[in-house]
């Protein structure tokens, strides 16, 4: 296939898919799918917050003990 009929394809397909996509959405089952997923989204990034939170406190805890540990280990000698 040459360079313009690969392009003209791939204006051809993106242009049913995006049309495709537009009716789906237009429809009630369309607007109760985008919907579902703007709430599963919306659960998902929740659970990767209180996750990351959680291993943050773990890495904060992590930290203090290494630090009170080479503090021990290592003092600083004031001046």
């Amino acid at each position: 296939m040459k360079d313009n009929q690969k392009l003209l394809t791939i204006i051809i397909l993106s242009a049913l898919a995006g049309a495709g996509i537009a009716y789906l959405l237009s429809t009630e089952k369309g607007k109760q799918l985008l919907t579902h997923l703007k709430e599963r989204g919306t659960q998902i990034l929740d659970e990767i917050q209180e996750d990351l939170t959680a291993e943050a406190k773990e890495w904060i805890e992590k930290l203090k003990t290494y630090i009170a540990e080479t503090t021990e280990k290592y003092p600083v000698e004031e001046a």
